[in-house]
């Protein structure tokens, strides 16, 4: 909304050839409408917008169990597509946690992505076919 973009182009608003579309009178369209702007400056701006929102795709092939240890006490809290699952106090108890999630959680994303892959935890991928977990902690592999 904030990016001053044109409606038209993705066929959001149909226009007639060389008129300004109804958000230019709002100043809310930087003119890709009736030609102020090129095609291509607008759609770099919309390109750069869209990256802005871009979800990392989930890293791992299944759950993960990112350790969180206190002087106190150690827990681990079970996390797959980036949805939280629970807490556990152990890894054998993780498998309880571990099933589809639903679907996407935008919120839960925001607060999991820095955690995750920060690398400033430790990761341990879960296997859940034979309830095995990976021998060492794993970092993701992000392209």
């Amino acid at each position: 909304e904030g990016q001053i973009l044109w409606y038209g182009l993705p066929i959001l608003e149909p226009l007639s050839r060389g008129r300004a579309c109804f958000r230019s009178a709002l100043k809310r369209c930087a003119g890709a409408c009736c030609g102020k702007e090129s095609h291509e400056e607008h759609a770099l701006r919309l390109r750069q917008s869209l990256e802005r929102l871009r979800v990392v795709c989930w890293p791992w092939q299944g759950a993960v169990a990112l350790k969180e240890q206190h002087p106190e006490m150690t827990q681990y809290h079970i996390i797959q597509n980036w949805l939280w699952l629970g807490a556990v106090n152990s890894l054998e108890e993780a498998t309880t946690l571990i099933r589809t999630p639903a679907g996407f959680d935008h919120d839960g994303y925001k607060i999991l992505c820095k955690p995750l892959l920060s690398g400033n935890y430790e990761i341990t991928e879960l296997d859940p076919a034979n309830d095995q977990r990976s021998p060492q902690p794993v970092w993701p592999v992000c392209q």
